[in-house]
């Protein structure tokens, strides 16, 4: 059984299944797209550059850090499936939630839910 998760280029177009966090493929092509360096995203917004680092070098996101992924993803105007996994889910499949979550930051509360999509017809 195959994640219903397809990498996408610019133009949208599949480019092969994922499953795993590729934060590090995106900020990368980003950066470069939108010629916009690590020290500029870090100071706008607020990111230590050790931990903007780790992401470009291909370290995980931490559940600590997922307030900056949301504001990363704000700066970008990207939703947060496409920074995070270069993807987004088909339309209408069915999922499992694997992980869910509440985090807050000083002003609001925020729910993560990471769900694993299944194909269409598999249980």
């Amino acid at each position: 059984m195959k994640d219903n998760f397809h990498l996408l280029s610019k133009t949208n177009e599949r480019v092969n299944d994922v499953g795993e966090i590729c934060l590090s493929d995106v900020l990368t092509m980003e950066l470069k797209s939108r010629r916009l360096t690590s020290a500029e995203i870090c100071r706008e917004l607020g990111i230590p550059k050790s931990v903007f680092s780790g992401w470009l070098a291909g370290v995980k996101p931490s559940a600590k850090n997922l307030p900056m992924i949301r504001k990363l993803a704000c700066f970008l105007d990207l939703p947060i499936d496409l920074l995070l996994f270069n993807a987004r889910p088909d339309d209408g499949a069915e999922s499992t939630v694997l992980f869910s979550s509440v985090f807050k930051d000083e002003k609001h509360r925020y729910k993560l839910t990471i769900e694993k999509i299944l194909d269409r017809g598999s249980k």
